[in-house]
């Protein structure tokens, strides 16, 4: 089943205010396209993943910057692989998280 909610991502308690009580297999952030808005979405949707399950974010225009971000979301216990998924032609990438 799928379903879609709009939030606004720049307001945290928004994001953790979707979906009460929810569990999530798999999430595809497809937001607002900047690194504050996507960051956001990760940290308040991350600890409703089930182990095992898997967050996309896409549109991950600026990879220098995800980089680093990718270094300090690889230090949560909750997170058993992060990759980017690389697109150089559209320069636009995925940035998949999967957790323990």
């Amino acid at each position: 089943r799928i379903t879609t909610q709009w939030v606004d991502q720049l307001q945290r308690s928004t994001v953790d205010a979707i979906f009460p009580g929810q569990e999530f297999d798999f999430v595809v952030i497809d937001g607002l396209h900047q690194i504050t808005a996507d960051v956001n979405s990760v940290l308040s949707i991350l600890p409703r993943v089930r182990s095992g399950g898997t967050i996309v974010v896409e549109d991950v225009c600026i990879l220098e910057n995800w980089k680093i971000i990718d270094s300090m979301f690889r230090q949560s216990e909750q997170i058993a692989d992060a990759f980017f998924i690389e697109d150089d032609d559209t320069d636009t990438h995925l940035y998949v998280i999967q957790k323990k």
